[in-house]
Parts: structure tokens; sequence; C-alpha cells
């Protein structure tokens, strides 16, 4: 009686650690962003944010023709947000595109107070710091540097969009993402 007790509890328990795994699943997505019907925005970060649950979050680069791959997008409804303005020669270099919905605790991140800065502008290590964490000798280049806060831009230029689109609570962009079949979604922005 007991073991019948224990399965009855438990059986609703594992059903709803089974259920877990399949609300994550993901798939790619590839498409082209146009500004307002006629050119692919030249560069940029697109990302698919899933309306169920914000924090399973997909993303990738927009290219100079405006194309774009994703290989992570949540499957389901999403909100997509298009941010370019890393790429705005007018703007803060300290801040790379924020996290969606940008508010307070993720230090560095764009739109977010205080914290060391990460990504474009926080600068890479000091020679004497290279010569510690990897043996080089003083002025030697580090291969890659491990990415510290540069990233290749090559090709992409800012062209003025608007800001709705950068941030999850202002994003019009819609997309049904499938886990089956091709997802080719294109979007146009403003």
């Amino acid at each position: 009686m007991k073991l019948s007790i224990r399965v009855a509890l438990l059986a609703p328990l594992l059903a709803l650690l089974a259920g877990c795994g399949a609300s994550d699943k993901r798939a790619t997505v590839s498409g082209k962003v146009t500004v307002a019907g006629k050119a692919g925005l030249p560069g940029g970060i697109i990302r698919f944010v899933s309306a169920e649950n914000p924090s399973r979050i997909g993303g990738g680069t927009i290219k100079p023709d405006g194309t774009y791959e994703v290989t992570d997008a949540p499957v389901g409804e999403c909100k997509v947000i298009i941010d370019n303005s890393h790429l705005d020669p007018s703007a803060n270099k300290s801040n790379a595109p924020g996290m969606p919905g940008t508010g307070s605790g993720m230090p560095g991140m764009k739109g977010m107070p205080g914290g060391k800065q990460f990504g474009p502008g926080a600068g890479g290590p000091k020679d004497a710091d290279k010569e510690k964490m990897t043996g080089a000798p003083k002025g030697a280049e580090v291969p890659s540097e491990m990415g510290m806060g540069k990233t290749d831009h090559a090709g992409e230029k800012y062209v003025r969009i608007d800001g709705a689109y950068f941030k999850l609570d202002t994003t019009t962009l819609k997309a049904t993402v499938s886990d089956s079949g091709s997802n080719a979604l294109n979007f146009e922005v403003k």
C-alpha cells in the first residue's frame, strides 16, 4: 500500500519534469531583414524571444547584405528584437546591445546601471597580464585575445531604424518558429 501511495505521488512530478524538456525545443531560422521594403539592413543583432517564457532566447548576427541565421531560436510564438545601435558612430561604444527588456541587474549591459563593462570598449589585457595568463613574452600577440571586446563588424554599416525594435517591450515584430519544416522568416524595419 505504501508503494502505491509513493507511485501516486511521484507520477505527477515525473510527468511535470518530462514536460519541461519539451518546452525548450530549438530550431534554425533564417531570412532577411529589409529597411522600408528596400535594401537589406547592413548589420545588427537579431533575437527570437519566447512569448511564453522570455528567458528562452536565441540570437544571431545580421550580415551586411541583411541576411541572418539563428540556430537556437525557441520553438513557438516569439517576439523578435532587431538592434543595430552598436554600429551607430555617434553612440557610446562602451555598451553592446542589451538583453531583451533591458532593466537593472546585469552589469555592463546596455541600459543597465553600474558594474564592470564587457564587450566593445571594455579593453583587453595589459601586456604584463598577458605574460602572466599565457606565458607569452611581453609585446607578443596573444591569438584572438579571447575576444576581449573586439568584434569584427567588417562590411556592416549603421542605418537608422526605429528604436522600438531594440527592446522586448516595444518591438512589434513577431514570428512563429516551427520544429519541423523550413523557418524562412523575413522582417521589415523602418
